[in-house]
This record gives C-alpha cells, structure tokens and sequence, in this order.
C-alpha cells in the first residue's frame, strides 16, 4: 500500500491547523484513510498540545522548503530509519515547480519504512499523472473546509466582494446584484469567494431538488472554470448576468 498521500482541499485552508488534524487522526487510528478528520472538537489547546509533542517526539516532519537548501538535498535527508510511524508534510503541490514535482517521484514511490508522506492540493486536475499514480487521493468534505477557511483571505473577500448569503439569495430570486470594482480583486480572491458561492448553493439544492437553484449552481460551477483559464473578470461576471 502507498505510503504517500494528497490531501485535496478544494479551496483555500488554514494549511497548519490542517495539518494538526491529520496527525491527531492519523494517530488516534493509525489508519491511513483519515477516516476521523471530520471529528473537530477538539479545542485549539488540544490540538497544540498534541502537535508540539509529536514534533518534539519527531513523529511528525515539516521541512522547511523555503529554506536556500537544495530540494534534493532536503529529500534525501528524510532517507533513514524510521522505527515508529512518522508524518512528513511536504506542503501543498501547487507551490512546487515543475521541477520540484519530477524530483520527488523517487520519494514517493519508494518511502522509507513507517514514514507517511503528506501532501496538500487544490485540484487534481493540475497534479502530476506521475505523482497522482503514486499517492493515495483523500477529499475534504465541504462542511469540514468551512470550518477552516483561511481567515486573512475570508476577510480580504469579505472587504471586496458581496456577502456570499446575500448574493445567493438575491441570484436565487434573480434580483439585480451589484457588481463590485473589479479592478481591487485579485484572482484567486474571485475563485475563493466563487467556491463559497458554490458550496451554499449546493446546500440549497440539497435541501430543496429545485431546477432553478441547479441552473444556477451549473453557473457557479462553469464561471469558477472561467476564472482559472485566467479570462477577464468582467467576463466571468457576465456569465453570471451580472454586468
């Protein structure tokens, strides 16, 4: 069985108090499905508490890739003995060039011994097919990812974009929603705040199977694959019937 793993997160995450919930899982059952990770009541204490402990005990691993070190270099360090089961998080693929991809190929399919790699990813679309062969793949459910968004991008959108309940409500009744300046949003901003827009909307259409709100959710879905093909944001909006 693999023992490396891509976590897909789907959106924007707080990516520390995400790794502190796969080691408390993975501990708690030392399972490699992360069946638990739904299993959030801890307190923010609890799961320091925990996290520091596994760090002093070195049964979790977070290099410092940032680092003017060699990547290589940086991997070959983790080829050693590993007399417990160990977490390495290497962090989230989307930073990693192309390079840096081809060059943990090795790391991935041949672990040491009781060493579990963890990796982040937004879409798998976008992963390796040489790496996506050699991980296991598990998706955040949306009601987890909610519970930890990242909180300075939530505040950035939440500044520059509509309240993400109020536009659902007035695009479900097809009132007219103003669109904001443009200009002050960045674009993954824009994809952040579309991904609200679209987990909300499912919701809706869960509690109530109606075709209008599916119409409306396919248009969520469509703008936000408008926005990662980099076209202008007006035109995106325009999708919307908005502009």
């Amino acid at each position: 069985m693999s023992q490396s793993h891509i976590i897909l997160t789907q959106t924007f995450v707080q990516t520390n108090l995400l790794q502190k919930l796969v080691a408390r899982s993975y501990f708690a059952t030392l399972k490699t499905q992360f069946a638990n990770l739904l299993y959030t009541s801890d307190t923010k204490v609890e799961l320091d508490k925990l996290w520091y402990k596994l760090l002093a005990q070195g049964l979790v691993l977070q290099p410092n890739l940032s680092a003017k070190k060699d990547f290589t270099e940086i991997l070959l360090s983790f080829y050693t003995h590993y007399s417990q089961p160990t977490l390495l998080f290497l962090g989230n693929l989307s930073s990693f060039s192309l390079q840096m991809q081809e060059g943990m190929l090795k790391l991935l399919e041949e672990p040491p011994k009781n060493l579990q790699i963890i990796l982040f990813a937004q879409n798998r679309s976008n992963i390796l097919p040489t790496i996506a062969s050699r991980c296991w793949f598990h998706n955040l459910k949306s009601d987890l990812v909610i519970k930890i968004l990242d909180q300075n991008l939530l505040a950035q959108t939440q500044k520059k974009l509509p309240p993400v309940l109020d536009f659902c409500r007035s695009l479900l009744s097809d009132k007219k929603v103003s669109v904001p300046d443009l200009k002050i949003v960045e674009r993954e901003e824009l994809n952040f705040w579309l991904w609200q827009v679209q987990f909300y909307l499912e919701n809706f259409y869960k509690q109530q199977p109606d075709s209008k709100y599916f119409n409306k959710l396919t248009k969520i879905i469509e703008a936000r694959k408008l926005n990662e093909q980099n076209l202008q944001k007006k035109f995106i909006f325009g999708w919307l019937n908005l502009t």
